[in-house]
């Protein structure tokens, strides 16, 4: 247990996950003054940076103090610091920790793979999944951005979101694939437009369809003239 990546709470805009667990601990100064061990349950928050798999582990009392702190600071909005108060007292009476935001398992709009896919990458809500930065993005792995997209799309609209969702999303993809498209076929007329000469050596500055085609695609039709 450390606490030496802690600064990197600091470093996103959506608050990071906790959960708690209880841990047997050595009170060392009750075993000094006994003259054997005695321990204690220490509660523990465990918190996880957003798209992280790094874990912070602090004492539950330290970690509440602290975040009295943060939001003094303005680090921590008071919400958040009376949401993780809730989750902590729930979790004290043996309650399921309430998500917070649209729980990604469950989801219509992604198949039960990809939910499961972001749920091992500690993306549990819709809401998460719409702030993901390059460093979640990158451990969602293929199609993040699309999954992204169709999350802020989702989250945007009030009804109908399913068949909209999709829509939007493949928009967005296809006007990529386009954007990428049109800068091939560019690339590709400057350097015809460089290559193709006059035969006095001089560049033409006219490009012909057969300039844009592959010589396969090319028909070489036989002369109709006669010969004398």
């Amino acid at each position: 247990m450390n606490d030496t990546i802690s600064s990197v709470l600091e470093r996103k805009s959506i608050a990071p996950l906790v959960r708690f667990e209880r841990h047997l601990e050595e009170d060392k100064l009750a075993s000094l003054a006994q003259g054997r061990a005695v321990t204690r349950d220490v509660d523990f928050a465990i918190i996880t940076p957003p798209y992280s798999k790094d874990e912070v582990f602090k004492e539950v009392l330290a970690f509440l103090r602290d975040n009295k702190i943060k939001v003094a600071n303005g680090g921590l909005t008071q919400e958040q610091a009376d949401r993780y108060q809730r989750h902590y007292e729930a979790w004290k009476n043996g309650q399921e920790l309430p998500l917070v935001g649209t729980p990604i398992r469950g989801w219509p709009v992604l198949t039960p793979a990809q939910q499961e896919n972001l749920i091992r990458v500690n993306i549990p809500t819709v809401e998460y999944l719409s702030e993901a930065n390059d460093e979640g993005l990158s451990r969602i792995g293929m199609g993040a951005l699309e999954q992204k997209r169709k999350a802020i799309a989702w989250l945007a609209q009030a009804t109908d979101k399913g068949p909209l969702t999709q829509h939007i999303a493949a928009l967005q993809t296809e006007n990529d694939v386009l954007k990428m498209s049109l800068a091939t076929l560019t690339k590709q007329v400057e350097t015809l437009m460089v290559q193709t000469h006059t035969p006095t050596g001089s560049v033409s500055s006219v490009i012909t369809a057969n300039d844009l085609l592959e010589p396969e695609d090319v028909v070489v039709r036989p002369s109709s003239r006669k010969r004398g």
